[in-house]
């Protein structure tokens, strides 16, 4: 009850800290919740009172005369303390290789290759009522000498969750119909995305190619033909010739797959325009021409751009926030499984007093002491990393497996950083009670109780 109140008032401290972490829209106090408030001292309450019965049941277990004669039976005690420190330890190990996890599949987010050149790209979102005036805004901006390419697509690249059609090969039925991710974009699409044509040509800027197709390389691979050029298919109530092949991109997010993807012209749904500016310094005064011309053509309606990087870090932003959060969590329960460790290894200490007095009698060393008492507790944090280790290795993958289909690997690294910080936090706190143990004076341990 003492220690209630003491954490909310350290948690009214840090709250300014992790709202900074996770986002200033979320509501973090605890003061306007009575629920919360109520479910905080149920559970101090119940922590305390499962806390104190478990030694006042286990005392009253003792029989008087064994009591007297000195034997207490201690031994199961001594193995819940055991079992304790290794779960605590455990978990901690879970927590910190986690959100090490999280954090690598961001950064892996930055380094992976698209099949495109996102750099220097600016993305004017266009909402449902202005996409009318996109066409003007494009041949506006095409004038700006600064501006390399101007097109549109229906999403925003790199967090497009492309709509699966089926596609039905020139010569076949709709019963043999394959499933493809279909892209609708603006004619110049591939040249401003750098996607690189293997073969064929891009969507040229007139209405001759309305009804014509760009493939990727699995989408010619999965339609079985070697020289697709030329060749008809047809996607809904769309049927048109495969006029170019490029190489395979991802326009959706890291959660899925790379996949047969065909692009077509699409001229109502238009959702993002799209500039690619000539040096990465020119994106502001580029961002500054659009805010201008999109004030004369949409008043009333807010002007939203931002880069393609800027669109995939904000995408990757709560997994970053995610993998800070985790980490702390697990830097945490290290510290309390430290303590933990650090009582049992005080305990320990005090019990054998005498026998380290005795020890240094006979001539031990400092450091054979040490040794000698630390050994049992280092044991404890291996068995930890035994259990630990494995459990966090296979909730990791599991994690990478079902939620990304492109992730990196978990190299041994990782682990072998997350065992280091567990010894060394429990060496740190051994080492300090056992060396206090092992300093203190022979005479003064012989006249112990």
């Amino acid at each position: 009850m003492l220690a209630l109140p003491l954490a909310l008032v350290l948690y009214d401290a840090y709250c300014p800290y992790i709202r900074r972490i996770i986002g200033d829209d979320v509501e973090l106090s605890v003061w306007g919740s009575p629920s919360t408030m109520v479910l905080l001292v149920g559970i101090t309450i119940l922590v305390g009172i499962f806390s104190g019965s478990y030694p006042a049941l286990f005392l009253s277990r003792f029989n008087p005369v064994q009591i007297l004669k000195g034997k207490t039976g201690t031994g199961s005690r001594g193995r819940l303390r055991k079992f304790l420190v290794v779960f605590q330890f455990s978990m901690s190990i879970v927590f910190i290789a986690f959100a090490l996890t999280v954090k690598k599949q961001s950064d892996y987010a930055f380094d992976v290759n698209p099949g495109y050149d996102g750099k220097d790209i600016l993305a004017v979102y266009l909402p449902a009522d202005t996409r009318q005036s996109q066409r003007l805004l494009s041949e506006e901006m095409s004038k700006n000498s600064t501006v390399l390419s101007v097109s549109a697509s229906m999403n925003i690249p790199g967090g497009w969750r492309g709509a699966p059609c089926e596609v039905v090969r020139e010569g076949s039925d709709e019963s043999s119909a394959l499933k493809m991710d279909a892209y609708g974009v603006q004619h110049d699409f591939t040249k401003l995305m750098g996607m690189r044509i293997l073969s064929g040509r891009d969507f040229a800027g007139d209405e001759r190619d309305e009804s014509s197709f760009i493939i990727n390389r699995m989408a010619a691979e999965r339609l079985g033909w070697e020289t697709p050029i030329g060749r008809t298919i047809t996607m809904g109530t769309r049927s048109g010739s495969v006029i170019g092949v490029v190489d395979d991109f991802l326009l959706n997010s890291l959660s899925s797959p790379r996949s047969p993807g065909i692009l077509y012209i699409e001229k109502e749904k238009l959702s993002y325009l799209l500039v690619k500016a000539s040096r990465h310094d020119m994106i502001p005064s580029i961002e500054s021409s659009l805010t201008a011309i999109w004030k004369k053509r949409n008043p009333d309606v807010p002007f939203n751009a931002a880069t393609l990087d800027e669109y995939l870090i904000e995408s990757e932003e709560g997994r970053q926030k995610a993998s800070v959060v985790l980490g702390a969590i697990g830097v945490a329960a290290i510290f309390f499984s430290s303590l933990g460790l650090f009582g049992l290894v005080s305990y320990s200490v005090r019990q054998r007093t005498k026998e380290i007095g005795v020890r240094k009698v006979l001539g031990a060393s400092m450091g054979e002491i040490v040794v000698l008492l630390g050994r049992n507790f280092m044991f404890l944090v291996v068995v930890s990393n035994l259990i630990g280790l494995p459990i966090a290795y296979a909730v990791s993958q599991l994690f990478l497996t079902r939620v990304f289909a492109v992730h990196p690997s978990l190299g041994a690294g990782m682990f072998i950083l997350v065992s280091s910080v567990t010894f060394l936090a429990a060496a740190t706190a051994i080492a300090f009670q056992l060396l206090k143990g092992a300093r203190s004076d022979p005479v003064e341990s012989l006249r112990y109780e």
